[in-house]
């Protein structure tokens, strides 16, 4: 008979410290969703933060490494969602397998056990939608309702389970009041416990207004971000293009630079060989200068001498000319009186003559 009284009280404390584990389990999960949704915002702002104190340090290996850090943490977020749904279930497993166990041993348990374990099976399954990821902040409300409403029913069905309805009042009564110690300390923790997550919810919503302000703000400063990013990326187009171009320039100019030198080098052994026969020019020259001095002293010496002789030359020649002038006319004197012998001769000549042809042309007349 105790052992029919203790058994379907025993699995009521195991129903009961099962749910304040799955009520545990799951608001750490929620938790654990709640801070990793608002802190990768937190991170992303920071992140941006030092993007926005480094302007100029690989803007697109950072975003890279944001992203691998992103994935890494949505990998863990996974992981410990997981392991909490795997807890649940192996701790579900435990308190099913115990109450086969009594059910096995009390066939008349069978009938609250299964509606208990039915609700337990619904919130396996809770669990379940948990691990994979389906649960979210709003669903809380909705949860803690249906936690409170299961514990409502199962309490209201077992106020007196049926193997206690044999029993005397004094039996009756004395499991009545440890049922309700239990109810009034598992209720003192509960008020304890909503008055601390009523606390943690305010502080978590404030908390998210103000990582939904900042996100806001974040996203804004990304926006502009991004636009002055694909500015940058049209800029640094441009400029890549107008780097080619120097580039090209670049090149032209270095081959006529060395063409330039080259000319140069050119000129300079030019100009080298041109100094040097300007030196030698100007050596012969100082030279020639030296033996026209010479030269010069010398005429000056000869022109001196030459001017002594000219005078001398010029005072014979004038009167070279004076005895010129009077041979002249000597000679024409002379002239005058050969013309006038000349004549005279002829003269005689033709009075020889003519006294000649007068004796012969008397003989001719026999005179």
């Amino acid at each position: 008979m105790l052992r029919k009284i203790k058994s379907p009280f025993f699995a009521f404390l195991i129903g009961s410290e099962l749910k304040k584990k799955k009520s545990y389990f799951l608001n750490i999960a929620i938790h654990i969703r709640i801070l990793l949704t608002f802190a990768t915002p937190l991170f992303m702002s920071s992140l941006v933060r030092e993007a926005l104190a480094n302007p100029g340090s690989g803007c697109l290996d950072k975003e890279y490494n944001y992203r691998h850090i992103n994935s890494l943490l949505e990998a863990k977020t996974n992981d410990l969602l997981r392991s909490a749904g795997k807890i649940l279930a192996q701790e579900a497993q435990g308190i099913d397998e115990c109450l086969y166990i009594q059910r096995d041993q009390n066939p008349e348990c069978y009938s609250p056990m299964t509606e208990k374990s039915d609700f337990l099976e619904r919130d396996s399954e809770h669990n379940c939608e948990v691990e994979n990821g389906i649960s979210s902040p709003a669903d809380e409300p909705k949860l803690n309702h249906e936690l409170y409403s299961g514990k409502d029913e199962i309490n209201d069905r077992n106020v007196l389970p049926e193997p206690t309805e044999g029993l005397g009042l004094k039996a009756q009564n004395r499991y009545l009041k440890a049922k309700v110690r239990v109810l009034l300390e598992e209720n003192q923790k509960l008020n304890s416990q909503m008055t601390h997550q009523n606390d943690e919810i305010f502080r978590m919503k404030s908390r998210m207004q103000e990582l939904e302000e900042e996100r806001n703000r974040l996203h804004r400063v990304t926006s502009a971000h991004s636009s002055q990013l694909e500015k940058m990326k049209k800029s640094l187009g441009e400029t890549r293009v107008h780097c080619n171009e120097l580039e090209t320039e670049k090149t032209n100019y270095k081959k006529d630079y060395d063409s330039l030198k080259r000319n140069s080098d050119q000129q300079v052994l030019e100009i080298k060989s041109l100094t040097t026969r300007l030196n030698r020019a100007i050596e012969e020259s100082d030279r020639y200068k030296a033996e026209l001095e010479k030269v010069r002293s010398s005429t000056r010496e000869s022109v001196g001498s030459m001017r002594h002789n000219m005078d001398d030359l010029m005072a014979e020649n004038k009167r070279l000319e004076k005895q010129k002038s009077e041979l002249i006319s000597t000679f024409k004197k002379q002239m005058k009186l050969i013309d006038i012998l000349r004549r005279q001769k002829m003269l005689i000549e033709a009075s020889k003559c003519l006294q000649i042809t007068e004796d012969e042309f008397l003989k001719a007349l026999d005179w």
